[in-house]
């Protein structure tokens, strides 16, 4: 077998030459070596009755392995989703933190007047696309109840509908001002007589999102090279995760790592966002106007530097 050299020249004199091939080094971790650490919210049911213990971490083999966890449709699970579409072979944990004494934010969709013709009613909702078929002499109710089951049927999603006279009302399935963040519209086959009315615009209404502070410290003794959180409206939140990052990366602790939030704001409101937090150990996935809610954004831009970009240094 001939070893090929780049640096060293052939010779028949006898003696010991070193060369090294930088090429193929990695400036940060292998894909398969990177840990994400999901912090959010799970159901209230899985909190009260399921075998998940609140504020403790727990290691992540699947979509379906955090939902048994934490409940479909939460935002763990739903993280986890996004995370995995990235990074499916990146090593994956997630910590709940309680949101009890929060609310929970909701929009509302206003169906009127009984359909005159056939059409359809599409509604987006978080990036997802319902259609639901109008017949004509449907009432408003009746519509509402199609569009109920419609979303109510989709799987893992953050969110579930309840129908009443044709107000369909679609609210966050956890608590916190990170449901704010969920938008959507809805528009209606013209000139059947009925109509559809929304805010165009985010659920409103969502508040106390609840602190990570002891669930974010139960995670200290295992290094975590990132760190994404379900919510970026609270800059006192936000906060606690940078100093939690700049802790862990410090010269005693040297579990280098970088904190990742999700926000779809306006560039004044995002840049006013990050200013006040200042620190070089958290990043925010930007993505003006998504329909997708920050939690989302966050979960997917993790799973991004976890695989994607696995070759940029945490330190």
């Amino acid at each position: 077998m001939t070893i090929q050299f780049d640096e060293i020249a052939p010779q028949y004199t006898p003696d010991a030459l070193i060369e090294t091939d930088l090429t193929g080094q990695l400036s940060g971790i292998p894909i398969d070596r990177k840990k994400t650490l999901l912090v959010g919210h799970m159901l209230d049911a899985n909190r009260v009755a399921g075998p998940t213990l609140t504020e403790q971490v727990y290691q992540i083999y699947g979509v379906n392995h955090a939902i048994e966890l934490f409940g479909e449709g939460s935002d763990l699970a739903v993280m986890t989703e996004y995370f995995l579409k990235n990074a499916p072979r990146s090593p994956l944990y997630a910590v709940d933190y309680t949101d009890a004494s929060g609310t929970a934010a909701a929009g509302v969709v206003t169906l009127a007047t009984q359909a005159t013709g056939a059409g359809t009613l599409n509604v987006w909702v978080g990036g997802d696309h319902y259609r639901v078929g109008i017949a004509s002499g449907d009432s408003a109710d009746t519509v509402g109840d199609l569009l109920e089951a419609e979303i109510n049927a989709a799987s893992n999603k953050p969110y579930t509908a309840s129908n009443s006279s044709g107000t369909v009302t679609i609210t966050c399935r956890t608590k916190g001002t990170h449901g704010n963040t969920i938008r959507y519209h809805s528009t209606i086959t013209a000139g059947i007589a009925m109509t559809s009315a929304d805010t165009a615009a985010a659920f409103t209404g969502g508040a106390t999102p609840g602190t990570p502070t002891t669930a974010l410290a139960n995670a200290q003794g295992d290094r975590y090279h990132l760190v994404a959180l379900n919510t970026s409206q609270d800059a006192t939140t936000l906060g606690l995760l940078s100093t939690d990052r700049e802790l862990q990366s410090s010269v005693s602790v040297q579990k280098w790592g970088i904190g990742i939030i999700g926000d779809s704001d306006t560039a004044a409101n995002v840049q006013t966002l990050a200013s006040g937090d200042d620190s070089y150990r958290t990043q925010i996935a930007w993505l003006p106007n998504s329909d997708q809610p920050c939690f989302v954004l966050a979960a997917a831009f993790a799973g991004y530097r976890a695989s994607k970009a696995a070759n940029l240094p945490l330190d």
